[in-house]
């Protein structure tokens, strides 16, 4: 229903929204990704969304690659989190389409890595994560934003949250409730990059798409 919603939207507001592809997001993403970073040789960049996760290879700050998987926490979560808690069954087939999807990158994403490739990671889930690995109970950007994750502390987290309901997960994540159902598949979506790549941790930007879009604003202007 994109036209009805865009035409509702102009009715109301008199805007013209402008719909850019997934590339497009992914590149404008991580040029708010890196704020305040001091910029890697190397790096992979992932954004895990509701409905797509994006994919951007930089090298000094340049996106060389940029993909945008058909792989978003919504749909998991609607498909496979039937059960609270989830079945052991369905966690195992929401991993298995998950490797799925990413299993076409994977060469063309390999290719660019390097001994100094770190990984970055933004959006909801990545920065939730962060808070729950230093027991924060409010958000704290100063904490988050920069901040590191373990590939272990993140398995860790998600063998104890895919196992108890959603009511209980709010002792691990005070401050943002509406994401008790879908942190489990945005966990597990985390965990199988971090695994297929061979990152050992991922470091966290509370920084992406927002920032990123002000940025490519003003870039805009300058050049008129």
């Amino acid at each position: 229903n994109r036209d009805v919603f865009l035409n509702m939207a102009k009715e109301k507001t008199g805007l013209n929204i402008e719909i850019i592809p997934g590339d497009k997001e992914a590149e404008i993403t991580a040029a708010g990704m890196l704020i305040g970073f001091t910029p890697p040789g190397s790096a992979l960049m992932i954004d895990i969304g509701g409905g797509s996760t994006e994919m951007i290879f930089s090298r000094r700050r340049k996106s060389v690659l940029v993909h945008s998987i058909d792989l978003g926490v919504l749909y998991l979560a609607d498909k496979y989190m039937k059960k609270d808690p989830p079945l052991k069954k369905d966690l195992g087939q929401m991993e298995q389409f998950i490797a799925e999807k990413i299993m076409p990158v994977i060469i063309p994403f390999n290719k660019l890595f390097s001994g100094d490739t770190v990984l970055i990671g933004t959006a909801g889930t990545v920065t939730a994560l962060s808070a729950m690995s230093q027991n924060l109970i409010k958000f704290e950007h100063s904490k988050i934003h920069n901040s590191r994750i373990s590939f272990e502390q993140i398995r860790n987290m998600f063998a104890i949250i895919s196992e108890i309901p959603a009511r209980e997960r709010i002792k691990y994540h005070p401050f943002d409730p509406q994401r008790l159902d879908i942190i489990v598949p945005g966990t597990l979506i985390l965990l199988k990059l971090m695994e297929t790549f061979g990152f050992k941790e991922v470091t966290v930007s509370n920084y992406g798409l927002r920032e990123g879009i002000l940025i490519d604003l003003y870039e805009k202007i300058k050049r008129q």
